[in-house]
């Protein structure tokens, strides 16, 4: 009888990298209702998109002066070559596209990582696949009512912006298993995200209290806490599976939009949503493998 429980019970793995990916896709759920709210307090849009990645660059550079130890070439990969371009093609995606659309595409980065995880030695299994069709799909049907038609560009830069969500998984990935620790993937390579996203983004007007408040939550909440929880995750489990679980964000916004702006909420949002939960659930059936991942 005990043996058939413990059969039936999950992994501790799967527990902690579930945890993990799930608490950081739902504080990213916050970042348009913070965004919105904070504008309507009189932010400004330049200095909340610039001061979210700021804020962890600062918080990289505490920790270097306090333990005198500088990141390694993991963080600066990280962070100039995936997350750096992500905050600001993504940007540049809802510009020309609108919200709706850019979404469909960053959220391509789950079907990327399961095409390229097995250049990671990272078979995926029939349910890896079919989680990641279903949560694609759920993301499309959870879109749709904001979806606009664009330029090209927007959707080069919506396309740009999946591929470079699916780089920084998998580099990440990689990078936790040539020995990099959390805070070098997780931490510090927010400091080369920052100065990447500093390179495009120039704000012309000094911050006002809403703009300090609005980066302090989004740069904390949005930035620091669930990257480094993201990073844990992809550290203990596959990366494909992670990028599947970050699928909740869009699902955590829309409900977050309906309670707070009373934003409505359709019916085909509802669905797809449903879907986004069932990809979720067909990752955590998946037995973990063995592992001897080391989290530093």
């Amino acid at each position: 009888m005990a043996s058939s429980l413990a059969k039936q019970s999950p992994r501790p793995s799967t527990v902690r990298w579930a945890v993990y990916a799930s608490t950081a896709a739902l504080l990213w759920s916050t970042i348009g209702i913070v965004y919105k709210l904070s504008l309507s307090a009189g932010a400004h849009a330049s200095w909340l998109i610039l001061g979210r990645p700021a804020l962890g660059g600062l918080a990289s550079l505490s920790v270097i002066a306090i333990t005198r130890h500088r990141p390694g070439k993991w963080s600066f990969i990280i962070g100039f070559f995936s997350l750096g371009p992500l905050f600001v093609l993504y940007l540049k995606a809802i510009e020309y596209i609108g919200a709706g659309l850019a979404a469909i595409l960053l959220y391509t980065a789950p079907i990327w990582v399961v095409l390229l995880g097995p250049l990671l030695s990272e078979p995926v299994k029939l349910l890896g696949y079919l989680a990641a069709l279903l949560g694609f799909l759920g993301i499309v049907l959870i879109s749709l009512p904001s979806v606009s038609v664009g330029q090209y560009i927007g959707l080069l830069y919506g396309l740009g912006s999946g591929l470079s969500y699916a780089a920084y998984m998998l580099l990440a990935k990689l990078a936790s298993r040539r020995g990099a620790s959390v805070a070098e993937t997780g931490l510090h390579s927010l400091l080369y995200a920052s100065i990447m996203v500093a390179i495009v983004v120039h704000p012309v007007t000094k911050p006002n209290s809403s703009d300090i408040i609005g980066i302090l939550y989004l740069g904390l909440f949005t930035m620091i806490i669930p990257y480094l929880l993201h990073v844990r995750a992809l550290a203990i489990t596959d990366a494909y599976k992670v990028a599947i679980m970050s699928l909740l964000e869009p699902v955590g916004a829309i409900l977050l939009a309906h309670i707070i702006l009373h934003e409505n909420l359709a019916l085909v949002q509802i669905i797809g949503s449903i879907i986004v939960l069932l990809s979720a659930a067909l990752v955590l059936l998946e037995q973990e493998a063995p592992r001897d991942n080391h989290i530093q």
